[in-house]
This record gives C-alpha cells, structure tokens and sequence, in this order.
C-alpha cells in the first residue's frame, strides 16, 4: 500500500503594492510596484525604476520624473530624470525612506507615494490620459489671418498660473498638442486688433476659428544692397506692441511684406551674413504703410557659445542681442545641440547679449561693441537653486500669510535686481485688461514669497550663492536667519523660523484741549445724500496739524463733538475712502456743521520711453499725501485709466519691470462733471533715457 506524502504548499511573495494612489479629476493614473529584497545592511541604497505611457500603452518620452522625501519642508528633491525614448526611467541611488514620485505633462501632475527598503528595486508603472489637441486659427474682421497673435489656454475656472501659451503663425494658426480632455479657457491677444476669451471651450475640438474685431495692416518695402535689389536677405519687424520680433525673407526682387499688424509703433531691420542696414522706426496709423527701402551696409556677425556651470556645452537655451539703447528689433536665436549662436549681419554699434533657459539662471548680460570683427563670446547659465523653510507664530502655529523676502549680501557677483528670472515671455495685457486681472499669469517678479496655510514657503530662481531670509507678519512680529549657502540646482532648507514680536516706542501724547462746548453736523456727497460711516476729524484752524479728536459718522452722516474749547476757531475734516476728503472752517461760537465731498474724479493718461514710443508693460498706481494706495488704475496697452478717484491732491506712480527707482507725478485731480467720466484727461508720462 502506498502513503502519499503530505501535501505541503509554500506560499512565496511575489509581488506587492507599495504605492498610494492621487489622481486629479482628469488624470487617470496607475502605478504598479515590485520589488525584489536581497539580504542587505539597513545602510544598503535602494534604487526606483519604471515605464510612463499613455493609456493605450503608448510610451510617453521626454517627460520629467522628480523623487522627492515624503515629510519634509517643501518635499525635499532628492533626485530627477526624464524617460527615455522607450518611456522609462530609473533612479538610483536612492537612500531608505518615505518617497513621493512625480511627473508632470502639460501642466498637470500626478504623484505617488514609495516607501524604499534598504537594497530594494521598486519598479512602477505610470498610466496617464492620451493627452488632446486643439488647433484654430486667428482672424481680423476682415478674414485676413493675424500672425504673432498670443493664444493662452488654461483649465476652465481655474487661474491662468498654470496656463499653456502658443503664438500664431504667419497663417495665424496656432496648435497644443498636450491638453487633459475637459472645459478649458481659450484667451487671444493681438495688441491693437483686439482680444476675445472664449469659455468654456471642450476638448477634443474640431479646429477653431476665432476672429478678432479690428482689422490687421501692413508694412511693405524692399532691401537694396550695393548691387541693387537684395534678394533673399532677412528682415526683422520689432516693435512694443509685438509679442516677439518677426522675420521674412525678401523675394527675388528684394522685396518684403508684414501683414496683419496693429496700430503702434515699430522697428525694421534688415541683414545678410556680411551686409546689414541701420534699424528704420515706422508708425503705423490707420492704413497699410510703405516705406523707404532699407539700404545694406557693412556690417558684423555676433556668435558664440552658451555653457553651465560646469563650462559643459549647453543646447536649447534662448539668446537675446539687443541694440543699447534698445531699438525694438532684437535678435532672438536659439543655440544648436552643441550650445553655438549667431546672427545674421548687424550694423556698428553696442549690443547686450544674454541667455536664459527654464531651470537655469544667468549672469549680467554682457556687453559689446560692433567696431569691426567682434570676438565670439562664452555666455554662463547656472542651474537654478531654491530656499525652503516654514515660520511659524511664537505660539508655534503656522504663520500664514507670512511675508518672505530673500536678501543677498554686499558684495554679490549678481545685482538685487537680477535675482530671480522668469522663463518665457510673458503675455500683453493690451485689451485684456477689461477681462480682469484674474486672466493675466502670475508675474514672477518679486524677490518673495508668501507661506502657505502651513506656514511652508518655497522660493526658487536663485542663483548660486549665500542668501539671507527675512519673515514678517503685520501684528504678529518678524524674524531673520543668517545667510546660507545655495548651490546649483538645490533646495537649501532654513528650517524653522519663530516670529519675534515687534516692540514699538511708546507714542508722544499731547494734551487734549478742551471745554464746555458741544458741535453737531452731518456729512453729505455732491448730491446731498448723507454719508455713513464717513470719518470726521476735528482740530485747531491756527494750527492745521492738530486733529486732538475724531469719531465716524453714524448710519444717518451725523456726528457729534463734545467738551471742545471755547471760543476757539476750529476746522472740522470728513474722510471716506471712496469720496475723498474734504474739509470746513467753524468760528469759536458755531454749534452746527454740514460737510459736503466734492464728486469723485477720474483720470486718463498713456505712458511712454524718452522717444515717445508706448510702453505696455508699465505699472501705474495713486497714492495719496499719507501714502494710502488708491483706487485700482486699470491698463490697456500703453494707456491707464481710474475711475472713482476722490478729488484732490495725488501721486501718481509709474514702475517699469523691476527697475528702480518709480517715477511719482504728482496731480491735483478736480471732481468730475458726471459719473463714469475722468475729469483729468491728456496726462502722458515720459520715461527717461536708460
């Protein structure tokens, strides 16, 4: 008789799920991990490996992976990668601990949380939607194409921080290629032809057609060289109110032609690899223009090449020469694999040179002057750091809301006013300005950064140096850290900082005068409607400056004053923030006072450079004798214009980029005849030379 065995069965662990799964509404994302675990020393690294494709398996190439530490300040960056042409990636080594992996396309992110073992290879898989394509195309009035046209696009109701941007073709077609199916928002901008947002747009789409409601011109001409007409040579049109300069090639009989073009001023230039002509300004009003031809001289090639840190080759960045002074008409290159640049053929004269490419920062621009055969040039970028850190309250709760403003001692290599960079351009805000400030990107121009709900804050754009960090929060106090070290492409952590309460100095008390007598009044606007809540103020005439005593105005404008001096003259002031202020003598034996506001005024005015072309990117504001910011000025293109401005004495304040120091204009503003209507009108602002 036979005795069968036992049968044992030994389970073995093949596989397991490491990963904790965040999709967005449109992202479908799934990540697979397994890992294999070899006996190992807890010091042991381990490494991650894995694959992105789309959803029908197609691998997605090119894209970033970032590895972060779970439970740290800012999610530490640990490492980065980009997959392969066959969609995959690996990142090794990799220290033992709590990981969170992402990548992003088009905008959108997706992570997942890894915990790595000592000696573990976690593989994953990561799954993302087939991304959708919109293409349309951007029409005047009249069905002619607009080129250079600005087309953003962006997640319907949500901000445009995150916006995609693409910009017409000489067809004034436009293409995105990596959008999540869903609304979106769809912005044109074309300075002096107009701007039209189109909301919510589905996607897939058939193909677009958005026209504008003004009408494009032209700019013809010809190039003459030594010989005559010159075929084939490169022409440029630059200008304010273009988004980025244009290039066209003469035809066979040397001539040119820009279409599609707003009212404005612009800039042309044309060139060969050894002629080039002197840059010609040309106004654009209400017709098609044509102008002189642009005759070629001798001219010079400026070339070089661009590297990092490392003084390693560095292809893909964006080069910019730019005449000194500018004249609108900037060479805008892109270097090949190797990192090389040229020009075409460019009068005598001085130039400014820089580079600039997304994750890297640059030195100052450099300078240099046409006089002959100029020697090529080696332009620096650096990648990029970053500072991190939380502040918290004395109490120990996050400080949100907190103010952080990066400091960068004496002596720097780099000015304070090129600390951080913005990569791209940045769209007009032209016509679009009456869509509201919420369809404008943010501008990254600022040197801080505001804490989270946690007290977390995030600064990056740095380049490589010792910086300072200094936190403040209104009433609750201010800290500063010493300067640390940042390095290429980095996240320095400053930690903790706890808020410092701020003692100020006891103020001065004068003395209240005071007596029996008793003063009543009321507050009223220009059409004797009584104004509540209005703040009344009252103090000695012979002395303007002394306001010993206040009170607000109840629900009905009237107020009452007691114990004030006898006999004494006074002057009585009334303040609201939308009517301004205004103001009424009382003699020493009055008992009633009735204020009335002026009706509110408005003002209109444009803003342009020493040579009296429009300056789009200006910002304007008004502030009052003590400094109260105003009511907001809004833009369009080069003008401004504010409604609702209290009568009387102003400030109005221009700033330009970064660029210091703003310009002040003050201004007497006087009431306005009706509602709605600016009462000071004509006013233009003139920048100086650089």
């Amino acid at each position: 008789m036979l005795r069968s065995k036992p049968l044992r069965l030994r389970l073995r662990q093949r596989a397991s799920l490491k990963a904790i799964l965040w999709a967005p509404p449109v992202l479908c994302l799934l990540a697979v991990a397994c890992h294999k675990r070899p006996a190992v020393t807890p010091a042991t690294p381990g490494s991650v490996e894995g694959k992105v494709t789309a959803t029908h398996g197609v691998s997605l190439h090119g894209l970033k992976v970032a590895l972060r530490r779970a439970n740290t300040v800012g999610g530490t960056l640990s490492a980065a990668t980009t997959t392969d042409a066959s969609g995959r990636f690996r990142v090794a080594p990799v220290a033992p601990g709590q990981y969170i992996i992402e990548c992003e396309i088009a905008g959108r992110s997706a992570s997942v949380g890894l915990v790595v073992q000592p000696g573990e290879t976690l593989r994953t898989v990561l799954r993302l939607q087939d991304p959708a394509r919109l293409t349309g195309r951007v029409l005047d009035r009249k069905g002619n194409p607009v080129p250079s046209a600005l087309v953003l696009v962006w997640p319907s109701g949500q901000g445009t921080t995150q916006a995609q941007e693409s910009v017409t073709s000489e067809q004034g077609t436009f293409v995105f290629e990596q959008l999540f199916p869903g609304n979106l928002s769809v912005l044109v901008q074309a300075a002096g032809i107009g701007s039209v947002k189109l909301d919510p747009v589905s996607v897939p789409s058939r193909p677009l057609v958005i026209n504008l409601d003004g009408v494009g011109l032209s700019i013809e001409g010809s190039v003459v060289g030594p010989k005559g007409p010159e075929p084939q040579a490169t022409v440029r049109l630059g200008g304010a109110g273009l988004r980025s300069a244009r290039t066209t090639e003469t035809d066979t009989q040397g001539r040119f032609r820009f279409h599609g073009l707003g009212p404005g001023e612009y800039a042309l230039r044309a060139g060969t690899v050894v002629l080039a002509s002197s840059t010609r300004a040309v106004t654009v009003a209400d017709a098609d223009v044509t102008g002189e031809p642009l005759r070629l001289g001798p001219g010079e090639v400026i070339s070089g090449n661009v590297i990092d840190g490392a003084r390693k080759p560095l292809g893909g960045a964006r080069v910019v020469v730019q005449a000194v002074p500018p004249d609108d008409c900037p060479e805008v290159l892109t270097p090949d694999v190797v990192g090389y640049f040229s020009t075409i053929a460019l009068p005598r004269g001085q130039y400014e040179v820089s580079a600039a490419m997304p994750g890297f920062v640059a030195e100052a621009p450099q300078r240099i002057t046409i006089n002959g055969r100029p020697p090529a040039l080696s332009l620096a970028l650096f990648r990029a750091g970053r500072v991190v850190g939380r502040v918290v309250l004395p109490n120990g709760k996050p400080a949100a809301g907190a103010q952080i403003n990066v400091t960068s001692p004496a002596g720097s290599r780099y000015p304070r006013d090129r600390l951080p960079v913005v990569s791209g351009n940045l769209p007009l805000a032209a016509e679009a300005a009456a869509l509201g400030t919420q369809l404008l990107p943010h501008v990254m121009r600022t040197r801080s950064v505001t804490a989270d709900a946690k007290g977390t804050f995030s600064l990056g754009e740095l380049r490589p140096g010792s910086y300072g960090l200094a936190a403040s929060l209104e009433g609750a106090g201010r800290v500063t850290a010493k300067p640390r070290l940042v390095t290429e492409g980095t996240a320095t952590d400053f930690g903790t900082l706890t808020l410092v309460p701020v003692v100020s100095a006891a103020p001065t008390i004068t003395p209240m005068p005071t007596g029996a007598r008793t003063l009543i009044g009321t507050v009223k606007d220009a059409k004797g409607k009584k104004v509540p809540n209005a703040s009344v103020a009252v103090g000695l005439t012979a002395d303007p400056s002394s306001e010993f005593v206040s009170t607000i105005a109840n629900s009905e404008g009237n107020f009452v004053f007691s114990s004030l001096p006898d006999g004494k003259a006074l002057t009585v002031r009334a303040r609201h923030p939308e009517l301004g202020s205004t103001a009424l003598p009382v003699g020493g034996t009055d008992k009633s006072v009735a204020l009335r506001f002026l009706a509110p005024g408005g003002i209109e005015g444009e803003v342009v450079d020493a040579r009296g072309r429009f300056v789009q990117d200006a910002r304007v504001s008004l502030r009052s004798a003590d400094g109260t910011l105003g009511p907001p000025v809004q833009m369009a293109g080069a003008g401004f214009r504010a409604l609702g401005v209290p009568s009387g004495s102003w400030t109005l304040v221009v700033q330009i980029g970064d660029a210091p120091p703003a310009i002040q204009m003050p201004l007497e503003v006087p009431p306005a005849a009706q509602p709605g209507v600016a009462s000071l009108r004509g006013i233009r602002v003139k920048l100086p030379k650089p």
